[in-house]
């Protein structure tokens, strides 16, 4: 059986009715809004709000071409005969061409388009996860999480997963990183027995996560977590649980710890923190 199970959150009903319909669903990963443009030097800049179904958002500030390139792009990618049943940008305009460079109907009217035709893009779930998708839309590699922590349980043990970003809210300069899910690998150090499995959180990638651990065996145990998206991965972060034993068995033979406590240490980037965990300890995170 899996090492890690019962996979959850901290997310609620109360939480989740405040997400757009499609981030409550969980299947599209991103939705985008237009509301204005602005004229930058000798061209026009379209604002995209970009918001993950998460519930994090972002906007970013994209011309008109980009977002016609952003079509010969997924061309290129899909290739073939289906290239041709990608979805189209419209491009024509009732106004007459001398008019349009002096008109905000005719930037409203692209402003509608591109609105329409991103929507179009990110209905697809083969489409959105493309590269170029992803550059238009302004998406990063999350960050490493935040924190683990591993707490003793009456069935075990419990992982918990900090996200680095919390609530939702970008300053100007942050770069937005979304959490689609983690990547965990569990490596017994004595006798280098491994597990990893991969864990997707849905709308509740702002949430701290956690998820039940089966027994630990005596000896170090390592848990390593990467957060990911459709952009690509985090570095890792990870945290080492010291089991009181007498003796390192020469397998794992997972058991409970019904009396005294782990250590642990926290590795990852430029955190590093070593202290004790047993039955009464409190979150640091509360």
């Amino acid at each position: 059986r899996d090492d890690v199970s019962d996979w959850s959150s901290d997310v609620c009903s109360s939480d989740l009715a405040e997400l757009p319909t499609s981030a409550r669903q969980g299947t599209q990963a991103y939705r985008v809004d237009l509301e204005s443009h602005k004229e930058v030097d000798d061209h026009v800049e379209y604002c995209i709000h970009v918001t993950h179904r998460s519930g994090l958002r972002w906007r970013v500030m994209r011309r008109f071409t980009a977002i016609k390139q952003l079509g010969v792009d997924l061309a290129a990618a899909v290739g073939g005969d289906e290239s041709r049943l990608l979805p189209q940008i419209q491009n024509k305009s009732w106004l007459p061409t001398i008019m349009q460079n002096l008109s905000p109907d005719f930037y409203d009217q692209r402003m509608r388009a591109i609105h329409t035709y991103l929507d179009e893009v990110l209905s697809d779930p083969e489409l959105e996860r493309l590269a170029p998708v992803q550059e238009i839309l302004g998406v990063q590699p999350p960050e490493e999480p935040a924190g683990l922590r591993v707490v003793p349980k009456s069935f075990g043990h419990e992982l918990e997963v900090r996200p680095a970003c919390i609530g939702g809210v970008l300053e100007a300069d942050d770069i937005p990183g979304p959490v689609d899910g983690y990547r965990i690998k569990i490596r017994h150090l004595q006798t280098d027995q491994c597990h990893s499995m991969t864990r997707e959180v849905g709308c509740s990638g702002l949430q701290k996560q956690t998820a039940h651990v089966g027994q630990l065996s005596a000896g170090q145990t390592e848990f390593t977590v990467h957060a990911f998206n459709l952009a690509g991965e985090s570095g890792p972060v990870s945290v080492i649980v010291n089991t009181d034993s007498r003796h390192t068995p020469t397998r794992p033979e997972f058991r409970s710890l019904r009396n005294g406590g782990a250590s642990v240490m926290l590795r990852g980037g430029a955190r590093s923190e070593e202290r004790r965990v047993g039955k009464e300890c409190r979150s640091r995170w509360s």
